[in-house]
């Protein structure tokens, strides 16, 4: 199949004005997002909201499965998708994307570079904690006694 010089040039101006707005919009969304975005439990929404966050989630997931071979940051768009969609397997599909060392690093820093604190990463493995139970969690760490003291080695 043989383009026509008018849609070959329509493809790379689309696929240069979508590489320069992904350079922008992503880390500022990255940036954007809470530190707990990952690991809060989720909050109910209006049926017009969920529908709405889905939409827009599919468009995002969409478009970076186009940049996985276009010019773009494919990866990290499809996670920002993923997190704006309300489906089941959204968690498991994050955790998973996010336990890639070098897309996790990347993430830490641009949210460094802005001052931000770092994302909490869930654990690849298992699923999220309510909010409560991580407080619960991290302050029992906190006040643990460090070393082996208790443990018997027999």
């Amino acid at each position: 199949m043989h383009l026509s010089p008018e849609v070959e040039l329509g493809l790379v101006v689309a696929s240069a004005v979508v590489f320069v707005a992904t350079l922008v919009a992503v880390p500022m969304l990255v940036v954007r997002l809470p530190a707990d975005h990952f690991v809060r439990p989720p909050t109910r929404r209006s049926v017009l909201i969920h529908f709405g966050r889905n939409v827009v989630g599919g468009i995002l997931v969409a478009v970076g499965l186009a940049m996985l071979v276009l010019p773009g940051q494919g990866v990290i768009t499809i996670l920002i998708g993923l997190s704006v969609l309300d489906l089941p397997i959204k968690h498991r599909l994050i955790r998973r994307i996010l336990s890639q060392p070098r897309l996790e690093h990347a993430i830490q820093r641009l949210r460094e570079r802005a001052g931000k604190p770092p994302l909490e990463i869930p654990d690849s493995d298992e699923p999220s904690p309510p909010a409560s139970e991580r407080r619960a969690v991290n302050s029992r760490r906190s006040r643990a006694p460090s070393g082996s003291a208790g443990r018997s080695h027999a």
